[in-house]
């Protein structure tokens, strides 16, 4: 039953992350290339960056950047969930809202590709 329900919002996921749309899921599979942490001392600032370029919100910067906000609870979860993708090698789907100050995608969700 547990297998059947994860499948289940696995391919729920799957779907919404199909197309681009503004303050949304981006559109597909991603390889997650690198985390970065930097800037601030609260942790503030951590980005992932990806193999490929998503912007559903038409923020200013125009490399696969994007932005976690790692001092809230929210984004430590995200951080660690893409700190392991990265060292799973697998793929993720980002929903990604807003911009950041840089003009990078603020990542609002995260989900890991099998």
């Amino acid at each position: 039953m547990k297998n059947m329900l994860l499948r289940s919002l696995s391919l729920l996921c799957a779907l919404c992350a199909s197309g681009v749309q503004a303050g949304g899921w981006a559109g597909g599979a991603m390889k997650l290339n690198s985390l970065y942490v930097e800037g601030e001392d609260d942790g503030s600032r951590v980005y992932i960056v990806t193999d490929r370029f998503a912007n559903p919100d038409n923020c200013s910067f125009s490399d696969p950047f994007y932005r976690i906000y790692g001092n809230t609870p929210k984004g430590k979860y995200i951080t660690a969930t893409a700190l392991s993708a990265v060292t799973a090698g697998k793929d993720v789907a980002l929903a990604l809202y807003g911009c950041d100050d840089w003009g990078r995608a603020i990542v609002g969700a995260i989900h890991i590709i099998q």
